[in-house]
Order: C-alpha cells, then structure tokens, then sequence
C-alpha cells in the first residue's frame, strides 16, 4: 500500500496543467489539506512523503470525471447552437426554411 499513498493519489492533491502547443500536460501540483497548512510555516502546501492526512481519492476523482462530462455536454450543446446561428447569418438554410420551401 505504500506505494498507493503518494500525494498524486490522494484527495488533497491539486494537480497543475500547462497547455504546450495543442497538448494539456501535469506539471506538478500542490496539498489543499488545511490541517497541513496550520502546521507549517515555510511553503505551506509543498508535498511531502508519509502524510498522515492522506486520504484515498478515488471518490474525489469519479466526481471530477463527471463534471467534466457534464460541462463537455453543455459546451457542445452550445457550440451546436453557435453552428446554428453561423449557417442562419450565412443564408444556409435551416430546419424552418426547408419547411417554408417545400409548402
């Protein structure tokens, strides 16, 4: 198990991205524990090895997952909605010009 209990798998672990051209990469990250933050003095969210706050984050992730699915549907919902408006604004025709063309 020890190998399991490292700051990256666990639940107060915030990891850092960094977009390098068109990839999204972790650079990292830091401890959002407060207990922890209490106790130190000097760079107060540093990791570190054998926490005894460690926390499994299995449930923290599986919750991230699926907001993220969540807002992925929203912004494609949205970006349909911007398509729309494009083929409208461009003459294309719509569902509701079909409709008035074939009367």
């Amino acid at each position: 198990m020890e190998n399991t209990q490292k700051c990256i798998s666990c639940k107060f672990y915030i990891e850092h991205y960094v977009i390098s051209g068109k990839v999204l990469r972790p650079i990292g990250g830091h401890c959002s524990n407060n207990d922890l933050k209490k106790s130190r003095n000097v760079n107060k969210f540093a990791l570190q090895e054998n926490c005894d706050k460690w926390e499994d984050n299995s449930s923290v992730k599986k919750e991230r997952h699926r907001s993220i699915n969540e807002t992925i549907e929203f912004m494609s919902e949205r970006l349909n909605q911007l398509v729309e408006i494009l083929e409208i604004e461009r003459g294309a025709p719509t569902p509701i010009d079909i409709e008035t063309l074939e009367e």
